[in-house]
């Protein structure tokens, strides 16, 4: 077992720029009369973002879920390979629910934070994908690393208090991410 695995794992090019500029463009072009659940800024203080809530389920968010799982079928499937131990854990899968968010200039996730709590007990791994090159990532200060915003780039980690991590905030320019979870099964 590698002594420095800090079980965040990075997986360029998963999607390619015009994949990534139709799930932009796509996003931009949605109101919030649409009737695509969930569109605004959310989470005052600690996130400032424009979010779109996605069902992976449902045909309203193809242009978002087809390459969503193309991805996730890419990036788990290498993940496991490298941590075999989790085939043998409780079953575990996609959460349908995911979100879509643009973070502009200034704006951020600015608060360290994990994605296992007493609201999402059961998640177990994050998945985000950058949809743009833009100028800041994420922020992983206790494994001493930050994700660039790379365009088509994956990254997975665990959900636990082990991964706490943020947006490197202030924003600048535009960020655009795609971002979901694994979770027990109950």
């Amino acid at each position: 077992m590698d002594s420095n695995c800090n079980f965040l794992e990075v997986y360029d090019d998963v999607l390619s720029k015009e994949e990534c500029d139709k799930v932009i463009e796509t996003f931009e072009s949605i109101s919030p009369l649409s009737g695509r659940k969930v569109y605004g800024s959310g989470n005052a203080g600690a996130k400032q973002a424009t979010t779109l809530f996605c069902d992976i389920r449902s045909d309203l968010f193809d242009t978002f879920n087809q390459p969503v799982r193309s991805v996730l079928v890419k990036g788990l499937t290498s993940y496991k390979s490298k941590y075999s131990f989790l085939h043998m854990t409780r079953a575990w899968a996609l959460h349908p629910y995911y979100n879509i968010q643009k973070y502009e200039e200034g704006q951020g996730y600015f608060t360290l934070h994990n994605e296992q709590d007493n609201e999402n007990p059961s998640r177990m791994l994050v998945w985000m994908l950058y949809l743009n090159d833009a100028e800041c990532g994420t922020e992983f200060p206790y494994q001493d690393k930050v994700t660039d915003a790379k365009r088509g780039r994956l990254v997975l980690w665990p959900a636990a208090w082990t991964h706490p991590h943020k947006g490197v905030t202030p924003n600048k320019g535009l960020k655009y991410i795609a971002t979901g979870w694994y979770c027990y099964e109950k």
